[in-house]
Formats: structure tokens, sequence, C-alpha cells
């Protein structure tokens, strides 16, 4: 099974006492050299790689598809290319626990912001079908590593470990919402200005990100319970969180620009758009942020109902007041529930284990980010793409009749 690699620990090396994270002979050892002084200003550099990175990686959401079209590609291909993102991004989430053990996070942080660069620089060569499958396969390995080893890296700093994985999170929706809008407008002169944008803020990020702390790596240890994570109780909703918040991105990448843009509206309208759904899922992850507790768990189902009437509004109406509501609720069902599934399956497991309970997590979204396209195109191929809408809202629904969220007791509690 391909989940087992999620089994063994990570645990944090020695050093001074950080939150989520449980340190191996801490009193033996000497704390080492590189561990972080200060974390306060190192946060504050995290989280300006953070918004940089969302920002270059909203304005690729949104010229990828519009700059497929214009070259003369389908809705299909486009939702296809999508897919092929998602399951790079997916390849990334299963190789990161093992990275992590040999590679610092900033080093992992570093590599998924040059691979984000070299994907923003492809279609700056040409348009044909085999670069936007370049563009494609690079920002889907960049995004699996990146927006992990960012929660590694922030989750290790002081703080109650819902809120440190909602404000980073939070922070990187900031920059996926000022992407597209900023792309929006710089289409309007042309979509290679947005890609030009892209590459420059990446090479910004890249350069900020280089002056990190650099954090020693996890170490493998031997796992205190037989039973795998992704099999025990109470992950089950944590992953399904994730998974709803793959499937958002999925379609907000690749059939929501596809919709309005059908619909008549200009490449300024459909970033603005897209920016306003992204906004609603920053304040939800921030109402997450400043009063989110325990048992988060219990709210997934909510976003998972919340996406799936989302969707089914924006297949059926065109209106601009429906549009606005369904992108509305969709971006706040989907933006929130990866950052509820993050702290739901942190809530489940022990403090060591919390480095492969993220990447668990990712995975579940990373897989859900390619079905959901590639479900949407297998409809429109056979019937109309409201019909691959309502499909996709009913399975990303769908488990919410056997999944119950358990309340959890104090696993990941500040000591």
């Amino acid at each position: 099974m391909q989940h087992q690699v999620y089994a063994s620990n990570l645990v944090a090396p020695t050093g001074r006492c950080q939150a989520g994270a449980t340190l191996a002979n801490s009193e033996t050892d000497p704390p080492p050299n590189d561990t972080l002084d200060q974390p306060a200003e190192d946060m504050g550099r995290l989280t300006f790689v953070v918004l940089g990175y969302g920002v270059a990686l909203g304005a690729t959401s949104i010229a990828f598809p519009l700059l497929a079209l214009e070259a003369g590609l389908s809705p299909i291909a486009v939702g296809l290319l999508a897919t092929v993102s998602a399951v790079l991004q997916m390849g990334g989430k299963i190789t990161l626990p093992a990275l992590l053990t040999r590679f610092s996070d900033r080093s992992i942080i570093a590599l998924a912001i040059s691979v984000m660069l070299a994907a923003a620089s492809v279609l700056l060569i040409a348009t044909t079908a085999i670069w936007f499958v370049a563009a494609q396969v690079l920002q889907g390995t960049s995004r699996g590593l990146f927006w992990t080893a960012s929660q590694t890296h922030g989750i290790r700093t002081k703080g109650v470990a819902t809120r440190q994985i909602a404000f980073i999170q939070g922070i990187g929706q900031v920059g996926t919402m000022v992407g597209p809008f900023l792309a929006g407008l710089l289409a309007a002169r042309s979509l290679f200005t947005s890609l030009w944008a892209a590459v420059g803020i990446s090479a910004a990020c890249l350069a900020l990100s280089l002056t990190l702390h650099k954090l020693p790596t996890y170490q493998r240890a031997p796992r205190k319970s037989r039973v795998p994570i992704w099999r025990r109780k109470g992950v089950g909703p944590g992953n399904w969180g994730g998974a709803i918040a793959g499937a958002w991105r999925g379609v907000l990448e690749s059939f929501v620009p596809v919709i309005l843009s059908a619909a008549g509206y200009g490449t300024a309208i459909v970033g603005a758009l897209m920016s306003m759904a992204e906004l609603c899922g920053l304040i939800a992850t921030g109402a997450v942020a400043r009063w989110g507790g325990r048992n988060v768990g219990r709210f997934i189902p909510y976003t998972a109902l919340a996406l799936g009437a989302g969707l089914v509004m924006l297949a059926l109406w065109s209106q601009i007041w429906v549009v606005v509501l369904a992108l509305a609720i969709a971006g706040t069902g989907g933006g929130v529930g990866g950052v509820l599934g993050s702290a739901s399956i942190n809530e489940a497991v022990e403090h060591s284990e919390q480095g492969a309970a993220i990447a668990l997590v990712g995975l579940y979204r990373a897989a859900a980010r390619s079905t959901a396209p590639s479900l949407v195109s297998g409809a429109l191929a056979v019937a109309t793409l409201p019909a691959g809408l309502a499909v996709l809202a009913i399975g990303i629904t769908f488990p919410i009749l056997w999944i119950r969220p358990r309340r959890i007791g104090s696993v990941t509690a500040e000591p």
C-alpha cells in the first residue's frame, strides 16, 4: 500500500523545545548551533516567503488555463493538464516524509520555489502542448513540496498547532487571492506579462527563503503504535478535509476560469472573482487562526456541504450575483477544509508524528486535486460541464454517510 510510507514517525531533532515536535534526548544532548534562536524573526521571513509563493502560484493558476485556451487547447485538455499537475503534486507528497529525514525543510522550501520559477518560465519559451505539460509537471512538483515543508518549518515554533497551521495556510491564501487578481489585471495587456510577474516574484521568494533558519532534519524513530497513521481512528475526518481542499483547488484552477470565460466575463473580472473566492476562504481560515481550539474536525462535514452547494450553483446559473454567491460559498468550504483537516489529524496523533500527519493530509489533498478535474473532464466528454460539477459535488459530500468526527483527547495540547 502506498500510504504505508507515512507509518514511520518523524521525530524533531534535539534542541530547544518546540511546539508540535517531540525532542529526542533533549536533556543529554547539547542543543545544535542551528536551533531556531529567534522564532518571531524567522516566522516573519517565512510569512513573506509563503505570501510571495502564493501570489506566484495564484498568477500561474489563472494564466495557465487561459493561455491554453488562447493557444487552441480544448476545455477537456485544460482539465487533463490540471490533472497532470495534481498527480505530480501527489508524488511530491509521497516522497516528503523521506525527504524530511534527509534535508532541512529550508532546503525543501528553496527547491520548491526554484521549481515554481521554472514552471512560470517554460511557457515564455513556447505555448505548444508539450510545454503546457512541462509547466504543469513543474508546478505540481513545486506545490507538492512547498506547502508541507512550510508547515513543518512553521509548526516547530512555539504556539498552538491548530493556529500555526491556520496562520501559515491563511498567509498562503492571501497570496493565492492576490495572485489571480494581479494576473487578471496584467492579462488585460498580455497573459505573458502575468507569467513574467510570477517569475519575478518567485525569484524574490527564492532569495528570501535562503535566509530562513536551517533547522535540523527530522529523525526516524520506531513508532509507538503498530497501526499506521492512515488506519487510526480519528484520522478519517482530517484526510477528508484535505480532499475537500484539493477538489476545490483542482476545479478552481481548471474549470472555474473556463466557466467564467465561457459566460462572457473578461480576464480582469475572472481574476477578481477567483480572488473573491480566495478571500472568503481566507476569512474563514482567519477565524480558525484566531479562535480555533480543539476538536475542529466536527466542522469538516459543513465545509463539504458548502463546497458541494457552491459547485452546483456555479454549474446551473451564470448570472453575476449567483456566480459571486456560488464562489463565496465554495471558496469558504474549500478554503477552510484543508486547515481543519490538518488540524484535526494532528489532534489524533502524537507530537512526534505531526510531520508525517501533515504530509498524509497533503497526499489526500493532492489525490483529490488530480481526481476532480479528471472526473469533470470525463463527464464533459460524454455529457455537459454542469453534469460533471454536479457529480463532483455529490462525490465530495458522500463521505458524510460514514465519517463521523470524534472528540479527541489532548495528544497535541501545549505541554
